[in-house]
């Protein structure tokens, strides 16, 4: 089983702690899991530095779980505004012709606020008129682009992307999968 644990996940009768550490540890006894996936955006931090912090809060004596560390240099929408297609599709309109305003490959891990522009393209995507687009909510759509998100090529031309593939494959490969 993997499991990908952002935020602490809440447990009717066992609170989740505040703090990294105390969260892993939470995840971990709450889900049993092969692969962990923690998530913390670098937020202007050098990544290597994050990905140690995270690292550093792994518990010593954890030998039945490997850790993965997913550190986009932003933030995980970065990552959705790679690609067109997985956007228009996740708001009912893949044959939208409307501009989306997306940047350049290259300049993704340098926007100030990605996730702004993933709400901007989502609603440029519905194809609304103006008045439907002021009611329109981006929020519900956000996890729907990353559901509808196959074509992982564009994404292997940004760092933080390609070193988060690189330990998917390393661990996998130590399960023999």
């Amino acid at each position: 089983m993997v499991i990908c644990a952002q935020s602490p996940a809440q447990h009717v009768n066992s609170p989740v702690s505040s703090g990294l550490q105390a969260r892993i540890d939470s995840a971990l006894e709450l889900f049993p899991c092969d692969i962990l996936f923690v998530h913390r955006d670098a937020e202007g931090i050098d990544a290597s530095l994050r990905q140690k912090e995270i690292e550093s809060s792994w518990p010593t004596s954890q030998t039945t779980a490997a850790l993965i560390c997913v550190v986009p240099v932003r933030m995980t929408e970065a990552w959705l505004i790679a690609n067109q297609e997985p956007i228009r599709l996740a708001v009912g309109n893949p044959k939208g012709t409307e501009p989306l305003g997306l940047p350049a490959i290259k300049d993704i891990e340098s926007l100030p606020d990605p996730k702004a522009i993933l709400f901007e393209a989502l609603k440029a995507a519905s194809g609304l008129n103006a008045t439907r687009k002021r009611r329109f909510n981006p929020h519900h759509f956000r996890h729907r682009v990353s559901e509808l998100t196959e074509d992982l090529e564009p994404l292997r031309k940004l760092s933080s992307f390609k070193r988060l593939e690189m330990q998917v494959q390393k661990h996998l490969k130590n399960l023999n999968c």
